[in-house]
């Protein structure tokens, strides 16, 4: 779920930084195939009003034949058309055995042994404005969670289509440059509520994201616990460690996770910080658990200098603790068999003491600037 749930983030920057529909298109169809290895993928968009389908994007690994964009389908037929028809995803076992809509893609299916199929929809506004496909050579490979996958970078995928879409919309409006200025001026406001209605998707899809992501991290971290339970009070002491670990890795996710929503509050103007008394110990323990193997990547060093019993601190933790990851992270992986070192002190006396953290590295350095 963690490797899923890093994939899913990068592709969606990757997805983000496209500003133009049919390059946008292609990349949302080939991630797709290959999030889920498959070897064929392509996504088809409603062509106006009726129900008439077509498809934008296609995509393909090997030698699986020339590009079927610009076929169409109606709802109702195949696979395509029963998504569209309930809009619900669906997952097919054995193409061979389907009745396919596209000619084109039941020609490539037999020709090309395609077996396994995944179908979801792209929903806007709760209408399903297309459909998404990823198809393999494996028979019955995909199973639910890919589904629950795919649906979740279909989420994505919307929003991504609907921002290119007004970016051209955009771009074709400033080129219009003989209508008179109260026309020029509705357009302007038309497209500002566009561009809030864009933003507010990406909220959505925010908040989303981090909805579905917290239910499985919660699991791993609860199962965490009770293993270490078990192996405590069962004298295992050889698997401590490594459940601490465990544990450590999947709080700090779960924190990357709230982090995420945390970026829609940052660009509304807003950030809560959330105080509470914790061990300076226990957080310096905890990440360096989680960057130590950073280290370890590029044949570094992690020293970690801290007195045993720093004692306590009010603050707010997470934020505190991505900080130092980040700072961590960052200077291990600019480090090449060299030395990371974090430092933990405290300046000042009385009651106007400061916990102070630094983080150090032999890398490559930055400019003054």
């Amino acid at each position: 779920k963690a490797d899923e749930s890093e994939a899913l983030y990068e592709i969606a920057g990757e997805i983000t930084a496209q500003v133009e529909s049919q390059p946008t298109l292609d990349l949302i169809v080939d991630r797709a195939r290959r999030l889920l290895q498959g070897e064929v993928g392509y996504l088809a968009l409603r062509e106006g009003e009726d129900d008439l389908f077509s498809v934008k994007a296609h995509s393909h690994s090997g030698d699986l034949g020339d590009s079927f964009s610009g076929a169409q389908f109606r709802v109702g037929e195949g696979l395509g058309g029963r998504v569209i028809g309930n809009g619900e995803s669906i997952i097919v076992g054995d193409l061979l055995k389907e009745e396919l809509a596209i000619p084109e893609l039941a020609e490539l299916a037999e020709k090309k042994e395609l077996r396994s199929a995944i179908v979801v929809p792209l929903k806007r506004k709760g209408e399903v404005s297309g459909v998404l496909y990823v198809n393999s050579s494996v028979a019955d490979k995909y199973q639910e969670e890919d589904r629950d996958l795919l649906n979740s970078f279909a989420v994505q995928a919307t929003v991504s289509i609907e921002s290119a879409e007004l970016y051209e919309r955009v771009r074709e409006n400033a080129a219009i440059l003989e209508k008179t200025v109260e026309e020029r001026t509705e357009e302007l406001n038309q497209t500002n509520v566009q561009l809030e209605e864009a933003s507010a998707h990406k909220g959505q899809f925010l908040a989303n994201m981090s909805h579905e992501l917290r239910t499985p991290m919660n699991a791993i971290i609860g199962y965490s616990e009770m293993l270490l339970e078990d192996a405590e009070d069962e004298g295992q002491d050889e698997y401590v460690p490594d459940l601490k670990k465990i544990q450590s890795a999947g709080k700090h996710l779960l924190a990357l996770i709230n982090d995420i929503l945390d970026l829609s509050k940052i660009e509304a103007g807003k950030i809560d910080l959330y105080y509470e008394t914790f061990s300076i110990n226990q957080l310096v323990e905890d990440v360096g658990n989680v960057a130590m193997p950073l280290a370890a990547k590029t044949d570094s060093q992690l020293v970690v200098n801290c007195d045993d019993n720093m004692g306590n601190m009010r603050s707010d933790l997470t934020k505190i603790r991505q900080t130092l990851f980040n700072l961590l992270s960052n200077a291990c992986k600019f480090t090449k068999e060299g030395t990371v070192t974090l430092d933990v002190g405290v300046d000042g006396e009385d009651d106007d003491n400061f916990v102070s953290f630094s983080v150090t590295d032999t890398g490559i350095g930055m400019t003054e600037e």
